[in-house]
């Protein structure tokens, strides 16, 4: 993606938009597969991204991707759980991926 300081309106607002999904997931307000399905949308609208900027992403974005299918995979055997590790690794995901939102932003 551009410099900071060169950052488009546009991808500004995607950043945004990014950041306002997470915490809805951490205001229990959209499940993990939407979080995951958006997050992934809206990068695909972003314009110009970097590729080191966009494996930073994508990186977060595959351990969500990760769980999500450990989850169903269980759900499939109808044992619907997750475990304490994942849950963790979950959260510290999320958690990194909205500090490295909004410091795409400053």
């Amino acid at each position: 993606m551009e410099n900071k300081k060169n950052l488009t309106e546009f991808n500004r607002r995607q950043i945004n938009l990014m950041i306002q999904k997470i915490e809805l997931f951490l205001n229990n307000e959209l499940n993990l597969p939407s979080l995951i399905e958006d997050l992934e949308a809206l990068l695909d609208f972003m314009e110009n991204i970097d590729q080191p900027w966009k494996d930073i992403f994508l990186n977060y974005w595959w351990k969500l991707e990760t769980i999500n299918s450990l989850i169903l995979e269980r759900l499939e055997k109808e044992k619907f759980y997750i475990e304490k590790e994942e849950e963790r690794i979950l959260f510290n995901t999320i958690n990194s991926l909205k500090e490295f939102l909004e410091n795409s932003l400053k």
